[in-house]
């Protein structure tokens, strides 16, 4: 491809329109290249609303734009996975040594899955979403039945 038919080359002049530009910020001659004559330049300068989000330290809070938090556990969460089947339910597994099966839509727990003796790092559904497997850093896994809500049975690392 030519220079004249290729938009990337560095041949091509671009052209701006007037409405592309937001502010033009004049600097005067002696301080055109000095931070000090930027910054007076663009002291008036914004960037539309802004809010002081910053908290007592200086750091920005966070913004909690969620459309749901599951809050069951009582420590980090350290995996989540989603039924591969209706993509309607979640087990989550967290430090608290528990894992939980729980509804996407509203959040309700549908069943809290216990027995481990450490946190719990790996969950994942079967490929029908009939069966949940959690395992924790001890080495054991538990396969769990969604249907019935009970334990179906248990793996543990040999040592």
């Amino acid at each position: 491809m030519d220079a004249e038919n290729n938009p990337e080359s560095p041949d091509q002049d671009i052209e701006f329109l007037e409405e592309d530009f937001v502010e033009v910020v004049d600097l005067d001659e002696e301080n055109e290249t000095s931070e000090e004559g930027l910054a007076i330049g663009m002291e008036d300068v914004g960037v539309g609303d802004e809010v002081d989000d910053q908290d007592e330290n200086g750091d920005m809070a966070e913004k909690d734009d969620a459309d749901l938090c599951y809050e069951k556990h009582t420590a980090s969460i350290f995996s989540v996975s989603i039924d591969p089947v209706n993509n309607s339910m979640a087990v989550s597994g967290g430090e608290d040594d528990k894992a939980y099966i729980w509804r996407i839509q509203d959040g309700k727990t549908l069943m809290e899955c216990r027995g481990h003796k450490d946190s719990v790092t790996c969950t994942a559904f079967s490929h029908d979403s009939k069966l949940v497997a959690t395992g924790d850093m001890s080495g054991l896994i538990t396969v769990w039945d969604v249907v019935t809500k009970k334990k179906s049975g248990t793996l543990r690392q040999q040592t």
